[in-house]
């Protein structure tokens, strides 16, 4: 992709962001930099396009060398430390996708440090009593999914993104996925099959079908699925998600869904023996 497409977050915070990075790069005051997460996008791609499965398109891409230039340059300082905490934009797609993420940000961004647990997508920036990460595995419908597939940690929110960015594509129109997704979880989740009902809303505000096939040949999926199997395969998200480990019940993952953390981040971090 040699250019910002409609369906595209990132076209006109290029500068602002090379600048802000080159800010960094240029104060006194700065000793380390944490980046958590989503710099990288492998999600918002129209359910027609084939999906990206690592960050070399992106970083080759002309229009994103100012942002690019910058983090080589703070990866290489000696003054400033840079360190990247995933997020759900660019989470590893498999267990086996995280040493070969690792790898190629330490390649590209000589001196970056990746932080990232071994068996899940997820990481943490810890100093002293200062944590930081994305906060994604607090979210419902973006947290790592452990349970649908076993080669895969793709959630039910990966999906609906690539399909708001079908409809971005064909309207040209901006869209916000959570305006969408707040609309119809609204609706429908005091529905039975709640997932499956949201999921075709969703699909058919953007002109697609239950039918309607995504292309997809990523680890633990076909090269194409269609919306209800889509549908099917996380008909389970709720009651997987209430026997996971962790105090964050399915109320509160759908709230930190619609980007409020507080809640989840105090009871993972301070109310640990509540429940």
């Amino acid at each position: 992709m040699n250019a910002p497409n409609p369906f595209g977050w990132f076209k006109k915070n290029i500068p602002i962001l090379a600048q802000f990075l080159d800010d960094q790069l240029k104060s006194p005051d700065v000793k380390e930099l944490v980046i958590l997460g989503d710099l990288f996008d492998t999600w918002i791609i129209p359910t027609t396009y084939l999906p990206i499965k690592s960050f070399d398109r992106i970083i080759a891409n002309k229009e994103n060398k100012p942002v690019i230039d910058k983090l080589i340059a703070l990866a290489a300082s000696k003054d400033i430390k840079l360190a990247y905490v995933p997020g759900n934009h660019d989470m590893s797609m498999s267990a086996g996708d995280i040493p070969g993420t690792k790898n190629f940000l330490e390649t590209n961004f000589p001196g970056i440090r990746f932080f990232s647990d071994n068996d899940v997508p997820l990481g943490s920036f810890n100093v002293g009593t200062l944590v930081a990460e994305h906060g994604n595995r607090y979210c419902l419908f973006n947290g790592p999914d452990l349970w649908t597939n076993s080669n895969s940690f793709l959630p039910l929110g990966y999906f609906i993104s690539r399909i708001v960015s079908y409809k971005v594509l064909k309207t040209g129109l901006e869209q916000d996925p959570r305006e969408i997704f707040f609309k119809f979880l609204r609706e429908f989740m005091t529905k039975p099959d709640f997932i499956g009902n949201m999921l075709n809303a969703i699909a058919s505000d953007a002109g697609l079908n239950p039918k309607s096939k995504i292309k997809l040949g990523v680890p633990g999926y076909p090269d194409a699925l269609s919306v209800e199997e889509i549908g099917n395969k996380y008909k389970d998200l709720c009651l997987n998600w209430e026997k996971s480990p962790g105090n964050i019940n399915v109320p509160t993952a759908i709230f930190s869904d619609l980007g409020n953390l507080s809640f989840a981040a105090s009871l993972a971090y301070f109310m640990q023996n509540r429940f």
